[in-house]
């Protein structure tokens, strides 16, 4: 449309040309026969009643006002049409707002000659090999400079190990299903409760099918007793029932027939398995 107004003319300078060779005046089916297209009456019309350029007769028809008028749309679009630009901002808005022009950003480079400028890129030496050394190339290279500023790669430093991280997944299974895990980090444990409550005999290679260290200092632990002084009995009658399954046998088992110690159930050993504390 602006290109069409820059060589034709603004659509109500073509409504007022029409209009000005008509001595008595247009009616609107007159005028748009006359132009040869509704949509420039339609829009200039308004405008040129806008610019006082033309009147209505009390008949209806369309008049000329004035004797003649200056195009300045025209003007300005084809100001723009040869420049590519227009020096008055609020006129630039005015006709963007038409839809007679749009703005189109241009982004151009002036490029010159620099200090290190070359036909050719020259070879620079990353490294300084042993080559180099020898052959004394060093004295004369190029080497790349270091940029200290450079960012590394990314370092995975380290990882859940294949069985351990099988074991995290199914720990966290557990959880889910609501278990609890219980603590573990009791590490020293006495011979009775990691052994003989387990029922494994004493002086017995079963006793070595783990890696078993017995503690030195302390020696010995405590007899077995509860958080509470009420347990003591309850502890006392473990402890002699335990005794009696391994000596003699009971609850419907014959036991294991040696002289059971007392001493060695008190040796402190390192807990080979969790058993002992669950």
């Amino acid at each position: 449309e602006g290109e069409q107004i820059a060589a034709n003319g603004s659509h109500e300078a073509r409504v007022f040309e029409a209009l000005r060779t008509a001595v008595e005046g247009l009616t609107i089916q007159e005028l748009e026969t006359a132009i040869g297209d509704k949509n420039v009456v339609k829009i200039g019309q308004g405008r040129a009643f806008r610019e006082k350029w033309i009147s209505k007769t009390p008949d209806g028809k369309f008049k000329a006002a004035k004797e003649s008028i200056k195009d300045t749309t025209k003007e300005q679009m084809q100001t723009i049409q040869s420049t590519k630009s227009y020096p008055d901002a609020k006129m630039l808005a005015d006709l963007k707002k038409r839809k007679l022009v749009r703005t189109q950003k241009i982004i151009s480079f002036n490029i010159q000659k620099g200090e290190k400028f070359a036909l050719k890129i020259p070879e620079v030496a990353t490294d300084l090999t042993a080559d180099m050394i020898a052959s004394g190339s060093w004295k004369s290279a190029t080497f790349k400079g270091y940029n200290f500023k450079a960012l590394g790669a990314d370092q995975h430093p380290g990882a859940l190990h294949p069985l351990n991280k099988v074991r995290s997944e199914l720990r966290q299974i557990f959880f889910e299903m609501g278990f609890q895990e219980m603590p573990t980090d009791k590490f020293v444990e006495s011979g009775f409760w990691n052994f003989d409550a387990l029922f494994v005999p004493q002086q017995h290679p079963a006793r070595d099918m783990q890696d078993t260290f017995y503690v030195s200092d302390p020696k010995e632990a405590d007899m077995p007793r509860g958080e509470d002084s009420s347990d003591t009995a309850d502890y006392k009658t473990y402890w002699d029932n335990v005794k009696d399954v391994h000596q003699d046998g009971k609850y419907s088992s014959i036991g294991y027939r040696y002289p059971w110690s007392g001493e060695e159930s008190k040796k402190l050993v390192l807990r080979t398995h969790t058993t002992a504390i669950s």
